[in-house]
C-alpha cells in the first residue's frame, strides 16, 4: 500500500475560492489616524481602595482577599 493510500480527505489541506474579490481598503492608512483610532485601546492602571477593615489594598466593589469582608460584612470566612 501506497502512502497517499492511507490519507484521508481530512489530512489534504483545503482550498477556499471565493466568487467575489475580498474587501481590501481604497486608501493606506496613515500612522496619525492608525493612532487616532487606536488610542481609546490603551490598558488602564488597575484602581486599589484600601478596605476598611484590614487596610490592605483591594479592587473596589470586590470582596477584600485578606479579610473576607464587604460593605461592612464578613462574606468569606478567613483565618
Amino acid at each position: 500500500m501506497s502512502s497517499n493510500a492511507s490519507r484521508t480527505s481530512r489530512d489534504r489541506p483545503t482550498l477556499v475560492h471565493f466568487r467575489e474579490p475580498m474587501a481590501l481598503p481604497k486608501v493606506k492608512l496613515s500612522k496619525g489616524r492608525k493612532g487616532r483610532r487606536r488610542s481609546h485601546l490603551a490598558l488602564a492602571l488597575v484602581a486599589l481602595q484600601p478596605c476598611p477593615q484590614c487596610r490592605r489594598p483591594r479592587l473596589p466593589h470586590n470582596i477584600c482577599p485578606n479579610c473576607g469582608h464587604y460593605a461592612g460584612r464578613e462574606i468569606i470566612k478567613t483565618d
